[in-house]
């Protein structure tokens, strides 16, 4: 029997089995036990160098999967900094808008399978889970509860389902393409990965070795998943803003029926408000979500990280002060780091930057000021003006009408002219250069500008306006002074010392001949203006006085004394975007020389000017001889300070301009007014106080309009404001730009910026 209990090792047994008995394992239960021995060796061999390599080589591969950490950092919302007045009326402010948010999957068309067959699975029991017919019922159902749904939020929200609609057609096209950038680059990794493989040129040669090879890299290597899960992505499992600024009202309604709007949540972000909209809207300007384009360049610019942490969609200043101050304006967010484990336990929660409030801004505007300034001049350029023809009263001076400019066909002829394309008033403190109004008409509103989207037609409209109602007129507004630049003449006539200002010059009507270098009176009453002396000159606006103190002097003087009172040159004002206008660089045995120098003289040739830089030449004047950096932003609030910042005056003394001599300069501004031959006497003048200052008719060309000024300042015995108006494509300076300039010293009287009334008319009695 072979299978009955024998000593193997008993000799009387050895010899009775044969060799090839021996060999038969079933009939030798050593080899058998043997064999089965070594075999079991190897496998549990081979598994415990499984063990040892994930031990040593895979440890951490293996024990990241169980305890990997997810680390969420949170952003902690922040305000900007508010633009303010200084009697605290709010001009730019952050408000808080509640947004409503929605799951993705609750959004996407058509619903993810996977998503809409769990939400189906989970409303069945068990045994109803086996049941394919009652799961598609459930899938339908939950679809339809979906759609009805988004019709409740459109009546909610006051949208259209075609709005709701298109507003989660944009957030699903934005999530499939980083979905599809995120596929198309794993793709390449594992292209590139299976060329690396067949690149391999270290295979063995023996079959020994590659066996051993091949070995080796299966119990060493993660098996290749055949049949992949769809890739999901961060955007796939997050809530999406689908309305914005919803009301408080809608927000209570959702939540009281949190059943029929399942998948919806809220969030709240910041939004830029400006309460007076189009009130001094060029220099405030303003903030806007910052777009991935700008976002990139911003990147570019910047060396490091950026330390205003902007992020796109954060609100960055693009215009006006908005721009200028945006560093001291933008808040900076907190970061809330939470650490979660692979549940989603939350392990570790710190605040690692709290968040910081932007600073305030304060500007030195008067509001009163600037909103009466701003209706009048929107209006004027809205309707126009009619010209009414000279009578016998205006004939005593022609300059009551029109300064030293050229001739206006319309007058005379009692025509309805064209309202002027634009026009700019800038009014500032003599001794500091503080601005108190800046006016760029026409104008914009701001909250269409921020958010051009909810009046699409109306922005269109401003884009295609030919008058560039975005255009800073009084900063960017580069256009020839005309006679008003004769104030700046005088300066350089007189610091000379080769110029008589009492010595008179005859004014025959024009310099040489008759049709060249005329001044107005010569053009329509064929005559000149006599003797002149400055003061006369100024008064009058004679063209003839200048053009001969040009042909005596050169053209070196005007250029010099133009350039220390900062033309061709930024004045400073803190805003972006300035431009410095140009003044020609006129030297002797240049082609026209003579000619561009004469034109000079009256502020023509290629001299181009801003508002600004005339302004504040006439405080210049003002003051006795120190130029000042105009500025709106006084000061600056932080929250954190215990004092706020205050701008300390840029104020520079220009050397060589003694009082004496200015007060030869004011003498004629004065007559400019109130005197009855003066070009501002009869659109200017006023009972309640005096002013001083200048007309100006700048020649444009190419059968357009001039350009109308007039600046000056007032009172004109104690100067505290100097101002400058300019009306682009109006005409006369005196007729156009002097009523406005009379309008700004009105409400300056009314405001109080001059004094009570009563104090003034008190005063003028004395006197």
């Amino acid at each position: 029997m072979l299978n009955q209990p024998i000593n193997p090792f008993s000799s009387s047994q050895t010899e009775v089995r044969s060799a090839m008995e021996v060999l038969r394992t079933d009939q030798n239960p050593l080899l058998r036990l043997l064999t089965l021995l070594v075999g079991f060796g190897c496998i549990v061999s081979v598994i415990l160098y499984r063990l040892y390599f994930i031990q040593t080589e895979l440890t951490d591969d293996y024990a990241a999967l169980f305890d990997k950490e997810y680390v969420a950092e949170v952003s902690l919302p922040s305000l900007d900094g508010r633009i303010l007045t200084r009697e605290g009326m709010v001009l730019a402010e952050d408000r808080q808008v509640l947004n409503l948010t929605s799951h993705y999957r609750w959004l996407e068309e058509p619903a993810n399978e996977n998503w809409l067959k769990r939400h189906a699975r989970n409303r069945l029991s068990p045994q109803e889970r086996r049941d394919k017919e009652k799961i598609a019922e459930q899938e339908l159902i939950i679809l339809a509860e979906r759609d009805a749904m988004w019709e409740r939020v459109a009546q909610l929200t006051g949208q259209t389902t075609e709005e709701i609609r298109v507003a989660r057609k944009a957030i699903q096209l934005r999530v499939e393409r980083q979905l599809d950038a995120v596929n198309r680059r794993q793709a390449e990794r594992e292209t590139q990965a299976a060329a690396d493989n067949e690149d391999e040129t270290d295979q063995p040669d023996d079959w020994w070795s590659r066996l051993s090879h091949s070995v080796k890299r299966e119990l060493t290597t993660t098996p290749h998943r055949h049949a992949d899960d769809p890739l999901v992505i961060r955007e796939e499992l997050e809530y999406h803003t689908v309305v914005e600024n919803i009301t408080m009202e809608t927000a209570s309604r959702i939540k009281t029926h949190r059943s029929q709007f399942p998948g919806l949540d809220f969030d709240t972000t910041n939004e830029r408000h400006y309460p007076q909209r189009d009130l001094a809207a060029h220099i405030i300007g303003v903030r806007r979500p910052l777009t991935p384009e700008q976002y990139a360049e911003r990147q570019e610019t910047l060396e490091g990280a950026d330390p205003l942490d902007y992020q796109i969609g954060d609100h960055i200043g693009l215009t006006g002060l908005e721009k200028r101050y945006d560093r001291q304006i933008r808040g900076l967010r907190g970061l809330r780091r939470i650490r979660k484990n692979q549940h989603g336990e939350i392990l570790s929660d710190e605040v690692v930057r709290n968040p910081r409030k932007g600073r305030n801004v304060i500007v030195s505007l008067n509001s009163q000021l600037q909103r009466t300034i701003q209706d009048f001049l929107e209006n004027e350029i809205a309707l126009g003006d009619e010209i009414p023809a000279i009578n016998e009263e205006d004939q005593r001076s022609a300059e009551e009408v029109v300064d030293g400019g050229p001739v206006q066909t319309a007058i005379g002829q009692g025509s309805h002219i064209q309202p002027p394309a634009g026009g700019a008033v800038i009014v500032l403190d003599v001794r500091t250069g503080e601005v108190v109004a800046a006016v760029s008409a026409p104008g914009f509103d701001l909250e269409l500008m921020s958010h051009p989207e909810k009046n699409l037609p109306r922005w269109q409209q401003l884009q295609q306006d030919q008058r560039g109602p975005f255009m800073t007129r009084f900063t960017q507004m580069a256009v020839a002074p005309g006679s008003v630049f004769k104030t700046m003449s005088s300066i350089a006539m007189l610091h000379s010392g080769q110029w008589n200002p009492d010595e008179p010059r005859f004014c025959q009507g024009f310099l040489h001949r008759p049709h060249q270098y005329r001044c107005y009176i010569y053009s329509h009453y064929g005559h000149g203006h006599g003797d002149m002396s400055l003061t006369d000159a100024l008064c009058q606006s004679c063209n003839v006085y200048f053009f001969t103190a040009a042909e005596e002097l050169g053209a070196q003087p005007f250029v010099d004394w133009a350039r220390r009172l900062g033309f061709g040159q930024r004045s400073g004002i803190d805003l972006p975007d300035e431009r410095s206008g140009n003044l020609p660089n006129l030297k002797p045995g240049d082609v026209g020389y003579s000619g561009n120098s004469r034109g000079l003289a009256i502020g023509q040739a290629r001299l181009t000017t801003t508002p600004i830089q005339i302004a504040r030449m006439m405080a210049f004047i003002a003051n006795g001889g120190e130029l000042v950096t105009p500025y709106i932003v006084d000061q600056i609030e932080d929250v954190d300070a215990v004092q706020p910042q205050f701008r300390e005056p840029t104020v520079l003394p220009i050397p060589g301009a003694n009082d004496d001599m200015l007060a030869r300069i004011r003498e004629g501004l004065w007559m400019v007014v109130q005197n009855p031959r003066g070009t501002g006497y009869k659109h200017v003048r006023l009972s309640e106080v005096e002013i001083a200052g200048k007309t100006g008719t700048a020649e444009v060309g190419a059968g357009r309009r001039d350009h109308a000024w007039f600046a000056g300042y007032v009172p004109a015995d104690r100067p505290k404001y100097a101002f400058a108006v300019v009306m682009e494509h109006a005409g006369s300076g005196g007729k156009m730009a002097g009523p406005v300039a009379k309008k700004v010293v009105q409400t300056m009287l009314e405001v109080g910026l001059l004094g009570a009334p009563a104090e003034l008319a008190s005063k003028q009695t004395k006197e």
